[in-house]
């Protein structure tokens, strides 16, 4: 959501497993088994080919645009037929390149910086956006702003809790703000809560704002009936 007027600028996919017995099992649990019996690639691709059709349903349907973010495993990125896969599917849905974007952590990012930034730099090159997930958690978070090919930066909710906490937290707060916006990279900041959280973004200029004071995770059909029509 846009902090300045609360207007809805764009989405992310998530996914849930509704197991028949055990009823909503978290990400949490399951992916995390997913990438251990190799199957998170079926996982991602399902997730990507998914969400390409509902952007066509809701582009046929003449419903507002926005982008879509996908998160991508690393091992999906280092899959030979990647950008293949991907012009196949947004092919196959006619949908615009712009409609979406792919979302990385920033650990995976620095763990094979050299090849991942070329995988990256094909996949912006086709016009879909590239945003880091969880900014702050790794350990070269200044560097990977200016070094990989990027459009938004996900602020880690840590950055907001320690802003509540003091005048140094609030200090590297509005710091890493001011960076990402120097360097032309749209901001959000992750796991908005409160009205309190929501001020202090205001004051200091954040772009973005994703987390529960504007709304908990969601199925799609409510979310096309709530927001973008």
């Amino acid at each position: 959501f846009s902090i300045a007027n609360n207007d809805v600028i764009g989405s992310e996919a998530l996914i849930r497993w509704q197991h028949a017995e055990k009823g909503n099992i978290s990400p949490m649990e399951f992916i995390p088994l997913a990438e251990k019996n190799n199957m998170i690639v079926e996982i991602d691709r399902f997730v990507f080919e998914k969400v390409c059709q509902d952007i066509a349903n809701w582009h046929k349907a003449g419903m507002k645009r926005i982008k879509v973010s996908v998160n991508v495993s690393r091992a999906e990125l280092y899959q030979k037929d990647f950008l293949y896969f991907i012009k196949r599917i947004i092919k196959k849905y006619q949908i615009p390149y712009e409609s979406l974007e792919i979302e990385i952590t920033e650990t995976m990012a620095v763990i094979d910086f050299a090849n991942i930034k070329k995988i990256l730099q094909e996949i912006r090159s086709l016009g879909i956006g590239i945003s880091i997930d969880d900014f702050g958690t790794g350990y070269s978070s200044l560097s990977a702003l200016h070094k990989f090919p990027i459009d938004v930066v996900k602020l880690d909710r840590s950055f907001l809790l320690s802003a509540e906490k003091d005048d140094n937290g609030i200090a590297l707060l509005k710091m890493v703000i001011l960076l990402a916006q120097k360097l032309g990279l749209d901001i959000v900041c992750e796991g908005i809560e409160t009205n309190e959280q929501l001020d202090l973004l205001t004051k200091l200029n954040c772009d973005y704002g994703q987390g529960y004071i504007f709304s908990r995770p969601i199925p799609e059909d409510e979310f096309r009936n709530n927001f973008l029509k």
